[in-house]
C-alpha cells in the first residue's frame, strides 16, 4: 500500500533432507529468492531470517517451503516463523485470495 519498496525480514524454522532430495525454498511473485541447496536443514540450523524486498504499489504473493519426500518414522516435516515475523512492517497487510481465484480451484 506505499509507493516504495518495503523490506521484510521474514524469520522461519524449516526442514529438508539433502539426501533425499529435499530443499526448502522461498518464492517471490514466481521467482525464486533463497534455496536450501541440498542442505539438511533440522533444529538450530533450520532456523534463519530472510529479508524480502516487496515491491511497491502492488499485491505481491510470498511462498515459503519446507518439504518432504518419502516417509520416515525418525524425523518430522517443519515450517514455523518466529521473532513476530508475522507482524508485517507497516504497507504490508496479508490478503487472502483463495476464494476469489479466477475458473475456481477445480481441475
Amino acid at each position: 500500500t506505499t509507493s516504495n519498496n518495503i523490506n521484510w525480514n521474514a524469520c522461519w524454522y524449516k526442514t529438508a533432507y539433502g539426501g533425499w532430495g529435499e530443499y526448502a525454498s522461498i518464492a517471490l511473485n514466481g521467482n525464486e529468492i533463497w534455496n536450501s541447496g541440498g542442505a539438511n536443514l533440522h533444529g538450530t540450523n533450520g532456523e534463519s531470517c530472510t529479508n524480502i524486498t516487496i515491491p511497491a504499489a502492488r499485491t505481491s504473493t510470498a511462498i515459503f517451503i519446507a518439504s518432504s519426500s518419502q516417509s520416515s518414522t525418525t524425523r518430522g516435516l517443519g515450517l514455523a516463523f518466529y521473532n513476530n515475523s508475522l507482524t508485517l512492517p507497516t504497507g504490508l497487510r496479508f490478503v487472502d485470495d483463495l476464494d476469489t481465484k479466477p475458473d475456481g480451484w477445480q481441475y
